[in-house]
């Protein structure tokens, strides 16, 4: 039976992510100057437009300074697409990089967490808390609340890059932290995804 369960899953994974087709991006504008990101989705009309508008959404303050430059890139796993955009405009004290994530099948932007099982956000956050206690060692500043914070939005309490390699994150809203990141990479969180990148 649990094979069948297996099967029928690797099943509709390979369904839905051959639906999606290839991903692909051009530059797009805005008046003043500033280049941002279309995504063009094979396949998927929906999705594309759900991403596209999104993106506009996420970039209004950019869109309505004076001046602004941006650059693009982008990471994609499996039925996630991560796109970060880094913007200085004239009227900002410094540059900004903002990460977006999308569920390639919704075409909506979503949390971290979106890419663990629904079974394992637990298990992750205890994961979690353990890396970090590792990683800034004993003089964390790491108090009772940011411990059951991790373990309750799991991924969610951190600033997230993805990586060819993992992940790189920082706890959000922490000064002690620093400016090195915690890199996990795909294998350490196997068993906490909702689908395997290796």
């Amino acid at each position: 039976m649990k094979f069948l369960i297996l099967i029928a899953g690797i099943l509709s994974y390979v369904h839905a992510y051959t639906q999606i087709g290839e991903v692909k991006f051009q530059d797009a504008t805005f008046e003043n100057g500033m280049t941002y990101p279309q995504v063009l989705v094979a396949n998927a009309p929906d999705v594309e437009s759900r991403i596209n508008v999104n993106i506009k959404e996420q970039l209004k303050e950019e869109e309505a300074s004076d001046f602004c430059i941006g650059q693009y890139g982008y990471v994609q796993k499996g039925l996630h697409l991560q796109i970060l955009v880094f913007c200085n405009c004239i009227d900002y004290e410094e540059s900004k990089t903002r990460f977006i994530l999308y569920n390639l099948e919704t075409g909506e932007a979503v949390p971290y967490s979106d890419i663990l099982g629904l079974k394992r956000k637990e298990a992750t956050g205890n994961f979690l808390v353990e890396k970090v206690k590792l990683f800034l060692g004993d003089n964390t500043g790491l108090t009772v609340e940011l411990i059951e914070k991790i373990k309750k939005e799991n991924l969610d309490a951190f600033n997230v890059e993805l990586t060819r390699a993992g992940i790189s994150i920082s706890l959000k809203n922490f000064e002690t932290w620093g400016e090195k990141t915690l890199e996990l990479t795909w294998g350490e969180l196997r068993s906490f995804l909702r689908v395997n990148y290796i």
